[in-house]
């Protein structure tokens, strides 16, 4: 990442996945991504690192209307894609000595749906996630964050839907600073064009 934000690759990120899908049981994916992360130094010589990472998420039903959700990723100069981390040049950054380092990064996110009936369904969530920063990075940078949701969401019909949710959000920076604790309530509305 360079100081106006902007970032320089080499190659286009490479993403490679898989999946497995049971009507009785849910489905299972892998994937993974391999960069070439790179940024210029203070005097503009362009410098680059590797990076990669790896994705494990399932879907599993355990009845007709409960089922759980997880997602684990891990790897290194893959900060960026994430949700928390992903308004951040958090892919790679220089450390102390000046070397480009692609910062590992992991997060892990878990849910539960419950449907009350054929109109209403809940949805609770949890995540966390970890970026390893480097020596050389701001001490307030981003570090870790935690965060949390539940929400009702009403299918009014087959391709509309109304929900309201409540959010929960903390941030602690690399100086273990955190952000204290963020709560949000918000009303949306979907409309899908397909099944």
């Amino acid at each position: 990442p360079n100081s106006d934000g902007s970032s320089l690759s080499q190659m286009p990120d490479l993403g490679f996945n898989t999946r497995y899908e049971n009507a009785d049981f849910g489905h299972l994916q892998f994937s993974t991504l391999f960069r070439n992360p790179g940024a210029k130094d203070d005097l503009g010589d362009s410098h680059h690192v590797f990076g990669w990472g790896v994705n494990l998420s399932a879907g599993i039903d355990l009845t007709k209307k409960d089922s759980v959700q997880i997602l684990g990723v891990y790897g290194e100069g893959v900060g960026g894609q994430g949700n928390d981390a992903g308004f951040l040049n958090s892919d790679a950054a220089f450390n102390s000595n000046g070397k480009l380092i692609a910062m590992p990064y992991w997060s892990a996110t878990a849910g539960y749906t419950h449907r009350w009936n054929e109109q209403f369904r809940s949805t609770i969530t949890y995540g966390y996630v970890d970026l390893d920063n480097t020596s050389g990075q701001d001490a307030a940078f981003y570090h870790t964050s935690h965060y949390a949701s539940a929400n009702l969401v009403w299918q009014l019909r087959k391709h509309l839907s109304i929900g309201l949710e409540a959010l929960y959000g903390l941030m602690e920076a690399r100086n273990e600073a955190d952000s204290g604790d963020h709560w949000r309530i918000q009303i949306g509305m979907l409309y899908s064009l397909f099944d």
